[in-house]
Parts: structure tokens; sequence; C-alpha cells
């Protein structure tokens, strides 16, 4: 049985949130998904109010520090205003161009196949142990 942290989510307070890819699949060993959740984070901060601190994109997992500014966007909101994104960027990719894939990351509910939208297959980046600014694109981080 799979035990899980107890979360808190409370105002003034900053968060470190990790999240890893579906099955564990290094997704983000490529540029193309890492700069898919670099967007994303981007793009949340605006929609969520909150600050980033730092984050570590490895090939399975993510880390990222922030925090809220905002007592509207609570953390799960802010987690899936970034994992849903590059989730459907990923779903999008593998259909046009892989979906040998699509059966990995598709599981059956009730007799219904869906792709698991818990853990996105495009969480995760192939920084290992290495805190890139935010400011820096991938590929000037690479140069």
């Amino acid at each position: 049985m799979a035990r899980h942290r107890k979360s808190v989510d409370e105002v003034g307070h900053a968060h470190e949130v990790t999240f890893t890819c579906y099955r564990r699949f290094p997704f983000l060993k490529a540029e193309r998904t890492c700069q898919w959740l670099a967007e994303a984070i981007d793009a949340a901060r605006t929609e969520h109010s909150f600050l980033l601190w730092a984050y570590v994109f490895m090939p399975d997992h993510a880390h990222i520090i922030l925090l809220p500014t905002s007592e509207e966007h609570p953390i799960f909101s802010i987690l899936k205003g970034i994992k849903a994104p590059v989730g459907r960027q990923g779903v999008e990719f593998l259909e046009a161009n892989a979906p040998q894939w699509l059966p990995k990351i598709t599981r059956q509910r009730g007799g219904v196949a869906g792709v698991d939208q818990r853990e996105p297959p495009e969480n995760a980046i192939d920084r290992i142990g290495i805190v890139i600014p935010f400011c820096m694109r991938i590929r000037e981080f690479r140069s």
C-alpha cells in the first residue's frame, strides 16, 4: 500500500512539489517535453498567481519550489494548471508521431479506455540534479 504525505496548503507558505511521469517513463529526456513543461510552468505562474523559486527536471520526474501569492489558487489547482497542458500536448504528439505508445499510457476503467491524466506522460526533463534559472531557455543552458 502506497503511503502519501499530508498536504499542507496555507497562505504565505512556499511549497516543494514533486511529480513523476506516468509509470516513471523517462519522457523528460526529450528536449521537446522539457520545453512544453517550462512553457506550462510559465503560463501557470500568471494564471494561478505564484512565484517560481526553483525547479529541477529529471528524466522521469520534476521538483518545483513555488510560493502562491493568492488565496484563490490552492496548490492542487496550480499543479493541474502545470501538468494538464503538458499531458495534452504529449498525447497529441504521440497520436500524430508515435501511436504505438498510446496503449502504454492508456488504462481501462469500467470498460472505458482513457489516458490517465493524474500523471501526464510528459512531466519530466533530462536535467539530473541541476537547477536551471527559469529565465534561461533549455537551449541556452546546454550551450
